[in-house]
């Protein structure tokens, strides 16, 4: 019996889709050291994230992604799901 990556085939297919330049950007993007694009601290929070709260994130000094908290503690067979937050990321800024 073969099983497939459902997720991973849909994200190949979308970045097989994309302009060759995005392509390549993303290709190079994924071979850089991941020490070039950790999460940059800028507010820690003293209390946990709360349902609705908004959040600034900023991968990359210089740029910002808004979000905002949509389900916490997720309850799931799966270990390394349950327990987990659901986000969302809107836009950059």
């Amino acid at each position: 019996m073969i099983f497939n990556n459902l997720m991973k085939e849909r994200r190949d297919k979308k970045i097989n889709s994309l302009p060759k330049e995005v392509q390549r950007k993303l290709k190079k993007f994924e071979e850089l050291d991941s020490s070039d694009y950790q999460l940059q601290v800028i507010k820690p929070s003293n209390d946990l994230p709360k349902e609705g709260d908004l959040f600034v994130l900023s991968p990359k000094k210089g740029y910002y992604f808004l979000g905002k908290v949509m389900e916490l503690n997720i309850v799931s067979s799966n270990s390394l799901m349950s327990g987990s937050y659901v986000v969302v990321i809107f836009s950059t800024c």
